[in-house]
This record gives structure tokens, C-alpha cells and sequence, in this order.
């Protein structure tokens, strides 16, 4: 009867051990995925960032990819953007299409709408310039 009673007292105490330990474990997990995120967030904002100043930089540059800060900051959007695609962040830049040389005309094509794809002329577009009264 000692006996019995002293099996079903360890085995209460180890259930209720047990029941500790795992819920116990469970808060550093939880805290380990807000810590994820809160890392997938800042790399989605420092990607952003770069990726919103290569076409100022782009534009701006008298050399075009030449520029080596236009070249930096190419590397650096579309590296945050592999980063981004391998933690699974979903974004709508299409990473396995582009080469690092054709960044600019994706972003302008997100922005704009405008394709720049030297197999298709911009049939249709019209570009307006400003002349001068003589036709200069």
C-alpha cells in the first residue's frame, strides 16, 4: 500500500516535472522567432534603402555602371535581395532573372512601368523635347 502509493506520488512528481521542463522550453523559442523577424525586418529595410538609391545614383552618374558607387550600390540591393530570397522573405524583385548589370532597368520597370529591354524597341512612347521658337 506504502508502495503503491510512493509510485503514483513519483510519477505525478515526474509529469509535473515533465510538464515544466516543456513548457519551459517553449519561451526562449518564442523569443528566438521575434528575434527572427525583427532581424528579417531590418534586412528588409536596409535592402530597401539600397535598393531606393541605386536609381538616383543610376541616373545621376555620368558613367552609368561604371561608376563605382552605382556599381556598390547595385551589389548591395541585389545582394539584400538574395539574403532576403534565402530567409523567405517574399519581395517582387525577380532575383533568378536578373544579372547584377540590369538591376537599374528592373527597378526602373517597377517604378515606371517602362521596359528597357534592348530586344524590344519603345514602340509607342513617345519622348517630348523642348525646342525654341527657330526650330533649335
Amino acid at each position: 500500500m506504502v508502495l503503491s502509493s510512493f509510485l503514483k506520488g513519483a510519477l505525478f512528481m515526474l509529469v509535473a516535472l515533465s510538464l515544466f521542463y516543456v513548457a519551459g522550453s517553449l519561451a526562449p523559442a518564442y523569443a528566438a522567432e521575434k528575434e527572427d523577424e525583427a532581424v528579417r525586418s531590418a534586412l528588409l529595410q536596409r535592402t530597401n534603402t539600397f535598393c531606393n538609391a541605386v536609381l538616383p545614383s543610376w541616373l545621376k552618374s555620368k558613367n552609368g555602371m561604371q561608376d563605382p558607387n552605382v556599381r556598390d550600390l547595385v551589389a548591395d540591393c541585389y545582394m539584400g535581395q538574395a539574403r532576403l530570397a534565402i530567409l523567405g522573405v517574399s519581395t517582387n524583385f525577380p532575383l533568378e532573372e536578373v544579372a547584377l548589370k540590369e538591376v537599374p532597368a528592373i527597378l526602373i520597370k517597377q517604378e515606371t512601368g517602362m521596359l528597357l529591354d534592348i530586344f524590344q524597341p519603345l514602340a509607342g512612347r513617345t519622348i517630348r523635347t523642348i525646342t525654341s521658337a527657330s526650330g533649335n
